[in-house]
């Protein structure tokens, strides 16, 4: 752009958009730091409906009464916001004494703004404690007691009894069970695997705690816990001579944090598993081999279909040729 453009464009500017406003000095004259004062004033009677008091509960209150003091005891101030003083919250000298008329108040000389002087601090503990500052109001003094917006927390219930390890004094009727499980830990015939949550405690059980042997022996009384679960309690005989009648939900929570369980014996496992006259029968357990003539299905050696039919063999198989379960076969 050539200076001829730019002279141009500076005579068309109708609106003054490109005129450069003047600085402003950094620092504001006394007037108006006087006027900003009284402002923040009639702002704290327009919030809370009234003038700051001496005593406020803020400092901030306590700053601007002390203004607004100041203000009141110079008449210049007075008379030069007085066009702002919307609540009277003013008052000149010659409406306090009468000694000064409007002229002579506008003839006064300008006073600096001087911040007002803090007061001086208390001397003593008492005298702070004394200090009106202080003071609450009788019937709000239990407000400071009184919980708004917290949740309390209950107190835990303490339970009327507390199971305490103890010495067994038929310690020698388990004494045989317990080291007959040390030994057969020690041969390979049990594991000690981890305990889960949801694992049941059973009579004859046998558990680790704390690297500590211990057997379920019997059920001591019957119980329910809070969440309506059963709780009985337990005895438990401990290796080391030792007996404790726990609540059956407090051992699965030291078992499940520092405890483990014992695997039953490979025979006992067999022993349940043994067809019974308590048992009844359910059906039928089949092994089939497909006569498939596939030979993706023929490739494969010893190929069976092991399953368990409720009603007889024959109904169950009487439709394998259209069935996936058999290979869509006989």
């Amino acid at each position: 752009m050539t200076d001829e453009q730019l002279a141009q464009l500076i005579a068309a500017d109708t609106l003054g958009l490109l005129k450069v406003p003047p600085k402003r000095t950094p620092q504001s004259s006394a007037e108006e730091r006087v006027q900003e004062k009284f402002l923040a004033i009639v702002r704290f009677i327009e919030e809370t409906g009234g003038p700051p008091s001496k005593f406020g509960v803020t400092l901030i209150e306590r700053g601007l009464y002390e203004s607004l003091d100041a203000i009141r005891r110079n008449p210049q101030w007075c008379v030069q916001l007085k066009a702002f003083d919307d609540y009277g919250v003013l008052q000149t000298v010659e409406e306090r004494s009468g000694s000064l008329t409007h002229s002579e108040a506008a003839r006064a000389p300008e006073p600096k703004a001087v911040a007002p002087a803090d007061p001086p601090p208390p001397a003593t503990m008492d005298e702070l404690l004394n200090d009106d500052f202080f003071q609450l109001p009788e019937q709000k003094t239990h407000d400071m007691f009184t919980l708004k917006h917290v949740t309390v927390k209950a107190e835990p219930a303490v339970p009327d009894y507390v199971a305490q390890r103890r010495p067994c004094k038929d310690f020698a009727q388990f004494q045989p069970q317990l080291e007959a499980c040390q030994a057969d830990l020690k041969h390979g015939r049990r594991r000690l695997i981890g305990f889960a949550k949801e694992q049941r405690i059973e009579i004859g059980k046998f558990f680790t705690l704390r690297g500590v042997l211990l057997q379920v022996v019997a059920i001591v009384a019957p119980a329910k816990s809070a969440d309506g679960r059963d709780n009985p309690r337990l005895r438990c005989i401990f290796e080391n001579g030792t007996e404790c009648d726990m609540l059956a939900r407090s051992l699965e929570a030291s078992l499940y944090k520092d405890g483990r369980r014992i695997t039953e014996l490979a025979e006992d496992l067999l022993k349940g598993m043994l067809v019974t006259s308590d048992d009844q029968a359910t059906g039928f357990i089949y092994v089939l081999r497909s006569l498939s003539t596939r030979p993706e299905v023929r490739a494969v050696p010893n190929l069976h279909k092991i399953g368990l039919a409720r009603t007889s063999i024959e109904n169950r198989i009487k439709d394998a040729a259209n069935d996936p379960t058999y290979l869509l076969a006989d």
